[in-house]
């Protein structure tokens, strides 16, 4: 056999032995390579194609696998849930109070572990600056159900927990950050809130993906008064691990009985409660997941568009090459034969455009680990998705199936041959007609088709993003400073000293160049609201729990944050000192609960944990702000005077005239001023917050608006080069018609029609399609029908103008045929 052009012997037809069959495998690589090689700008075409579809696919695939599919840093589990309490209407999802998580520990049948732990701010002495850091104090299994281990020193032991031992465990970057990564850190003692601690043990790096923002870990203990009295008080986060064979809805019917019992044993706290049980990776990724799948689905139909556009290139490359597999088959090649080469080939054009497409990811997942904003988001999780052996498994795999989805149908066409009329046929090839035109018209439909539902996804995104930027969000973001602020240790151990720390800073802040107002406030207008019930004053009680969100404030807040007031008066620094707080309200509170009559002089009597508070008299009305994620329907909220409750934890707000960035290290100073021992933390512009509550949308605009792109960009390649193709075949039938009188314009015509009547049908299945699957993206959109017929149209027209510019360039090229070279050259 001639290795330069393989035929076929006894042994290939007949299966051969093993070996044998390997060495013609290996033949027909080496063969495949030459061909590689003399067509580079074919080959380069198609593995850069099939390295943009597999690479994107890489990228989604493995954040899927790192938040979706393993959430965890540990064992890979489908046993871990999570628990919470809940009092219905109002209360849907409340922490569990230290006594409930107690008596499930002790009593609950179907976990195999039972974990809590509660996060804090804690303040760490250093050389430097002190830090703020976020701490969790932990129950004796939480390290084991999150699957973490020590990097460095040891875990806790059960001596520890139970002596309530001044102990703790660092992040492996905290370790690294203000410790330099020396192992001497283990049995050194540090200050925590001004009290010693010993560290113990480094965490490992992997966890990362839950509760990425800790980097403190101490043991938690409860006091006897936390065992027993503390049932309204609910700040412990739970997770479990089911028993081998348990569902969770058995695990779901043992807590109900639990419920109904503590309900009837502590009707003052658990009257109308309830216990639940989630899935861990369904709950804790309910916001990724529906982001996630629907790239999973984008980059699917990427890859497919891929697929097609290289099998529509073989088949070309088929036509061109079929005098010399007709050759081959006339010299003793069989079918099977010739059909292995062919599927070798692109088996081999997969191989490669997986590597390339594995390169294309891993700076694709750098861009995705970009876009994770500040720790304790759900996106954050995105930060530390890695390729990891799991997934460069499934990109082999996937690059293997995708050499075979694509080059099955090509192989199969190119092998079958009809020496008689291919070898009567001139050089210049075969006729485009029969199965193999059929079917490249096909796969040109289904790249149109499929291309126009990726466009038309981005471009109502695109449109519901413009419409989300546009949205009034009550407040003024730009020219504000923020700074976090948490008061710890026994220097702030009470009112007084938390009040006096914050009207010497306000001080100072006032006194900066360029500031005009500076404020405290529990929470930035769109973080997560804080949530309280209350009753209104000398009207009768409500069948139903009267709830609003609340926020405490000091007097400049308004001016700080641009939040206008429409009726009555903000608070003033004598509010809340002394005397019944003042209530400020929003414009909902007053639309749901005052709708025909004047708020101002009404009294709300105030509840926090469950207990009574003060009665408060509403003295203004300011407008909505945006809680929450922006676009989301604002709620009833009230504001008290910081003064009536100083917490020991908030944030500091400055407006000014100037940059607000450079405000932010003169704040700090002048924090480090009052008390120098005092750290910071979160020191950000408000609009740099703010733009946060957009990465997910934003995020999913880049990679979808990225995706449909190269949808675009492929479909045109394909689009293209079926019709350069087929120019290339009918040259001579151009050529005679030109002698024969055609004009330009009638080549040039009949060329551009038969293109766009393919295009045309593409386009209709794909319109088609776009209307079938709107509800899919409708949850991603705001104020924006997945029926828009703007987008619709403007998307439409984008894809006919790109397929329109990829049929004219060929036909341009036939109406430039000379009759009598193209009758010479046959």
């Amino acid at each position: 056999m001639n290795p330069e052009n393989p035929g076929s012997t006894e042994s290939d037809n007949n299966g051969g032995r093993p070996g044998q069959w390997l060495g013609q495998i290996g033949q027909d690589a080496r063969y495949a390579f030459r061909q590689f090689f003399k067509t580079p700008g074919f080959t380069a075409t198609v593995v850069i194609t099939l390295a943009l579809g597999i690479g994107a696919c890489t990228v989604v695939f493995t954040a899927i696998n790192s938040t979706l599919l393993h959430p965890m840093a540990g064992e890979k589990t489908d046993r871990d849930v999570l628990l919470y309490e809940t009092q219905l209407p109002q209360r849907p999802q409340m922490q569990l109070s230290p006594p409930t998580f107690i008596d499930l520990e002790q009593q609950a049948k179907s976990f195999e572990i039972l974990a809590g732990w509660t996060g804090q701010s804690v303040t760490l002495e250093s050389d430097s600056e002190p830090l703020q850091l976020r701490a969790a104090a932990i129950t004796p299994k939480v390290l084991d159900i999150w699957g973490t281990q020590a990097a460095l020193g040891r875990s806790f032991t059960p001596r520890e927990f139970a002596d309530r031992e001044r102990v703790v465990m660092l992040s492996y970057g905290l370790w690294q950050r203000a410790f330099g990564g020396s192992p001497n850190v283990i049995g050194r003692s540090i200050n925590i809130d001004d009290a010693p601690a010993t560290v113990v043990g480094v965490i490992s790096p992997r966890f990362a993906r839950y509760g990425s923002d800790i980097e403190l870990w101490m043991p938690l203990t409860f006091s006897d008064q936390q065992r027993t009295q503390q049932r309204g008080a609910h700040y412990l986060q739970t997770m479990g691990r089911l028993k081998r064979g348990v569902t969770l809805e058995q695990a779901q019917a043992e807590m109900n009985v639990f419920a109904a019992n503590f309900a009837r044993q502590y009707p003052d706290t658990n009257k109308g409660g309830g216990i639940v049980v989630r899935e861990f990776g369904a709950y804790i990724n309910r916001s990724l997941a529906p982001m996630l799948y629907v790239l999973l689905g984008v980059v699917g139909c990427v890859l497919l568009i891929a697929c097609a556009n290289v099998a529509n290139l073989l088949l070309a490359r088929a036509t061109v090459r079929q005098k010399e597999i007709s050759i081959r088959a006339a010299l003793g090649a069989g079918h099977g034969r010739l059909m292995r080469q062919l599927l070798v080939e692109s088996l081999l054009l997969a191989a490669m455009g997986g590597s390339a497409g594995i390169l294309l990811a891993e700076w694709g997942l750098r861009f995705v680990r970009a876009f994770g904003p500040s720790a304790g988001t759900d996106l954050a999780r995105l930060a530390y998705v890695e390729l990891d052996p799991s997934v460069l498994l499934f990109t082999v795999g996937f690059s293997l199936l995708t050499g075979v989805l694509f080059g099955l149908a090509p192989a199969w066409l190119g092998s079958r041959v009809d020496l008689n009329e291919a070898l009567k046929q001139g050089s210049r090839g075969s006729s485009d007609g029969g199965a193999r035109g059929r079917m490249r018209s096909t796969l040109v439909v289904m790249e149109v088709a499929l291309a126009l539902v990726l466009l038309t996804g981005a471009g109502l995104l695109v449109r519901s993003f413009a419409q989300l930027a546009q949205v009034d969000p009550g407040f003024v973001p730009a020219q504000v400073a923020t700074v976090q602020l948490s008061l710890n240790g026994k220097k702030y151990s009470n009112r007084t000293s938390r009040t006096q720390f914050a009207d010497a800073l306000l001080e100072r802040i006032r006194a900066l160049p360029g500031v005009e107002a500076a404020a405290l406030t529990m929470l930035t207008p769109f973080n997560e609201p804080g949530y309280t019930t209350f009753e209104l004053v000398d009207r009768p009680a409500s069948a139903v729990e009267r709830g609003a969100v609340f926020n405490l404030v000091t007097p400049d807040y308004f001016r700080a944050a641009g939040i206008r007031l429409l009726r009555g008066r903000v608070m003033d620094a004598r509010d809340g000192v002394s005397g019944p707080p003042v209530v400020l309200i929003n414009e909902t509170f007053v639309k749901q609960y005052f709708p025909n009559e004047d708020p101002i002089g009404q009294r709300i009597d105030l509840h926090f944990n469950k207990g009574t508070g003060p009665v408060g008299e509403v003295v203004g009305v300011v407008r909505d702000v945006v809680q929450g994620n922006p676009g989301s329907p604002p709620s009833a909220q009230f504001y008290l005077p910081w003064a009536t409750f100083p917490i020991n934890r908030f944030m500091v707000m400055a407006r000014t005239t100037a940059d607000p960035a450079v405000l932010l290290p003169l704040i700090k100073s002048q924090v480090y001023a009052v008390d120098k021992d005092q750290p910071t933390d979160a020191a950000r512009t408000l609009s740099d917050l703010m733009s946060d509550r957009l990465a997910r949308t934003r995020l999913m605009l880049s990679l979808l608006v990225i995706f449909a792109v190269i949808a675009l960009v492929i479909a045109g390649v394909g689009i293209y080069g079926v019709m350069a193709y087929s120019v290339n075949q009918r040259t001579l039938e151009f050529g005679i018609r030109m002698a024969l009188g055609a004009s330009r314009g009638d080549v040039l015509r009949e060329v551009l029609l038969r293109g766009m009547k393919v295009v045309g049908v593409g386009l209709i299945i794909g319109l088609g399609a776009s209307l079938a699957l709107g509800k899919i993206v409708q949850s991603l959109l705001y104020h924006t029908s997945p029926r828009d017929p703007l987008t619709l149209a403007a998307i439409g027209i984008l894809l006919f103008g790109v397929a329109f510019l990829a049929c004219l360039l060929p036909a341009r090229r036939a109406t430039r045929v000379d009759p009598m070279i193209a009758l010479r050259a046959e």
